[in-house]
């Protein structure tokens, strides 16, 4: 499943708070950040943001 979302740094601040492992890559194409997890069914989440969102 993939979603866009917003706010980048407050995402990965909070999977880091629940202990949630997560990867983060940028598209060289598009520059979109997709990061990515698992919810608790084992089932692939990719989170979307905007080129322009910053990381920590």
């Amino acid at each position: 499943m993939a979603f866009s979302a917003r706010d980048l740094p407050g995402f990965q601040q909070r999977l880091q708070s629940l202990g949630i492992p997560f990867s983060l890559s940028q598209q060289t194409d598009t520059g979109i950040w997709q990061l990515f997890f698992r919810d608790p069914d084992g089932a692939k989440i990719e989170l979307d943001f905007a080129p322009s969102e910053m990381t920590e």
